[in-house]
């Protein structure tokens, strides 16, 4: 137990020092940005916004230290201190110790070691994002998106929990629920965008017009083929903007922000879009969720290794 806790204080000091380290870096790239607008980007931006969003960025970055420093040391505090077996045990003398309860247990625990982050997440939003005008959200909205999210959650996680708990009694049992768990993220590319997505954001399609022959245009000239275009509702919750696709097939969509259309001409939306197409040209879908795979097939492989080790030193 003791070489299992220094391997985990070894990774933890390491992934904790290179994050710190590559925000240190971007805060240095940022603030030697800082000044005159550059030449190349002098026409499409004035000097109050480019001051504003080199602001922004910095301010992002601080934050994004101080939210990396409270996670690394909340999550040495839960491993040194003994509160997951603590709480296991407890809520094992409430629920029992059937698979359905033990699945209860894992998930009820995520559930109270996401409760510290709630206040960073309030700072981030009503603080952070409000102080430059970005946000755009209630707190009533974004407590009732924390509501569905947990339900979801549990509508989704619990039974898929329930399920690798009962392949962990079979042998190799490791490599089987990475399957399990690969092909329920699989299948999530297609089941969010048309079942849960909707629930947080309106979708609707984008009217005929100009815009839609041109974005349609030029998805067919790169070979994209996409089953619609639709509008989002994403000034509901924020004033920044964005253009991503969903889905796989024919399942697959090209999603606006209605912010998007509302802040640029068609020919800009036109380079956007080009952008994203772009991460589908050069297979970087497919390659985030082959190193997405890769990590998961190790990550199951390990916790079968820390299962034995523990078990043995029993």
């Amino acid at each position: 137990m003791d070489t299992i806790l220094l391997i985990f204080l070894g990774l933890l000091l390491l992934k904790l020092s290179v994050e710190l380290g590559l925000d240190r870096l971007n805060y240095s790239h940022v603030r030697k940005a800082a000044g005159p607008v550059p030449e190349a980007f002098s026409e499409f931006i004035d000097q109050e916004t480019y001051d504003k969003s080199i602001s922004y960025t910095l301010a992002k970055n601080r934050f994004g230290v101080v939210e990396t420093l409270f996670e690394a040391a909340l999550l040495a505090a839960i491993v040194l201190s003994g509160l997951l077996p603590w709480l296991y045990g407890g809520l094992e003398d409430i629920l029992g110790r059937g698979l359905w309860a033990q699945a209860l247990n894992l998930f009820a625990i995520v559930v109270v070691l996401e409760i510290p982050s709630i206040p960073l997440e309030w700072w981030a939003k009503f603080r952070l994002e409000e102080r430059f005008g970005f946000n755009k959200s209630t707190v009533k909205l974004w407590i009732t998106d924390m509501i569905k999210g947990f339900f979801i959650s549990l509508l989704l996680g619990f039974p898929l929990l329930c399920l690798i708990l009962w392949l962990v009694e079979l042998p190799m049992w490791w490599l089987l629920a990475f399957l399990v768990f690969f092909g329920f993220q699989a299948l999530m590319l297609i089941v969010y965008p048309q079942f849960i997505m909707p629930l947080f954001n309106k979708f609707e399609p984008l009217e005929e017009g100009d815009l839609r022959s041109r974005l349609m245009a030029l998805a067919d000239r790169a070979g994209f083929r996409a089953r619609t275009i639709l509008v989002m509702d994403g000034s509901k919750r924020t004033g920044h903007s964005n253009a991503f696709f969903t889905g796989l097939g024919k399942f697959r969509r090209i999603v606006l922000y209605d912010t998007l259309i509302e802040q640029l001409e068609p020919e800009e939306l036109e380079a956007v879009l080009a952008h994203e197409i772009g991460h589908y040209k050069l297979g970087h879908i497919l390659k985030m969720l082959a190193l997405s795979a890769l990590f998961m097939l190790l990550g199951f492989r390990i916790l079968a290794w820390l299962a034995t080790r523990v078990a043995g030193s029993r």
